[in-house]
């Protein structure tokens, strides 16, 4: 009896790991589709919480909260010119110890809260690093440009003191 009960869990498990197979490659084609996109459009970057969600504290990787007012309008006029990336540290592997099962999970839970929630024009970016952009926007980003200012490391410094 144990045996064959044994035999059952691992049927089950394999079963589990198949479909998390199938249901990553589905999910890496759909990021495909959606990404790096648009006939010669530049990419801009846009971060998630605070930014277009709101966000008062970090409630965990799978607590997103409602959008911010005008975000949908926001992401609508930047996709005229730009290919929309909605980026966020949430799926990431270092910041946020995300295991590969619970990445693919989470990339999905963002795209149906975008979809659910009118962001039409915009994919999520799930790779590792930082996407290619022309610009990066964020509710928590000081822009540093020392090649255009030179004294810009130091009105950084007085902006994060």
């Amino acid at each position: 009896m144990i045996e064959r009960l044994k035999e059952e869990l691992k049927a089950q498990e394999e079963a589990r790991i198949a479909g998390e197979k199938i249901a990553e490659e589905s999910l890496i084609e759909f990021i495909k589709d959606k990404e790096y996109y648009d006939g010669g459009k530049p990419n801009i970057i846009v971060d998630l919480d605070g930014t277009l969600a709101f966000y008062d504290s970090w409630k965990g990787i799978d607590h997103i909260g409602d959008p911010l007012p005008g975000a949908q309008e926001f992401i609508e006029a930047l996709s005229v010119k730009y290919n929309v990336i909605i980026f966020t540290t949430r799926t990431s592997t270092t910041v946020n110890k995300v295991e590969s099962h619970m990445h693919l999970q989470l990339v999905t839970k963002i795209v149906t809260w975008l979809s659910e929630n009118g962001f039409k024009h915009c994919a999520v970016w799930a790779g590792e690093g930082k996407p290619i952009g022309e610009y990066y926007i964020d509710d928590r980003a000081v822009s540093c440009a020392p090649q255009k200012d030179p004294d810009a490391y130091w009105k950084v410094l007085e902006l994060v003191k």
